[in-house]
């Protein structure tokens, strides 16, 4: 099994992805229609290219970072997903800022190889949504910043303040 390069699993029920570790010249992973959720066991397959999880359970974009050892994956299909599915184009924009700078050979999202321009579009999108929020990071520390220097006054305290002046 060492040396297997395609496997497709659809339609198996599979919920986790333990035990393919050893399958380090795999090229092409086929995990559609399963029960994926999450990928905490997703294992470092250092040639793969294609990967298939269209129709799984997966519900956050919170699971994309834990593929961004996939440094060879060009081809990358996860429609069906419920987050994915809520997301729809837009999709495309978070996996590009979860991983662009990981996947540096992906070109093909959910079957679909965007043309040059569309490309460089999507590009600046991404660039525009990580500025966004890098700024919105950046603003919520100062708010945690000075409500941690300006504690508001703890339930009974004003009162109390209120009644000793008078």
């Amino acid at each position: 099994m060492y040396s297997l390069q395609s496997l497709i699993l659809e339609e198996n029920e599979i919920a986790s992805l333990k035990g393919l570790a050893n399958l380090q010249k795999l090229t092409t992973l086929n995990l559609k229609t399963n029960k994926l959720e999450k990928f905490d066991e997703f294992p470092r397959l250092e040639m793969l290219e294609t990967l298939e999880l269209d129709a799984n359970l997966i519900a956050t974009g919170d699971e994309l970072p834990k593929l961004s050892e996939t440094r060879t994956l060009k081809a990358l299909s996860m429609a069906g997903n419920p987050w994915v599915d809520e997301k729809g184009e837009d999709f495309k924009k978070e996996l590009l800022v979860a991983l662009g700078d990981h996947l540096p050979l992906l070109k093909v999202i959910n079957g679909e190889e965007p043309e040059p321009e569309a490309w460089a579009e999507l590009q600046i999108a991404v660039k525009e949504l990580k500025e966004e929020r890098r700024i919105a990071a950046e603003e919520a520390a100062k708010a945690a910043e000075e409500a941690a220097k300006n504690p508001p006054p703890a339930e009974g305290e004003e009162g109390a303040a209120e009644d000793g002046a008078e």
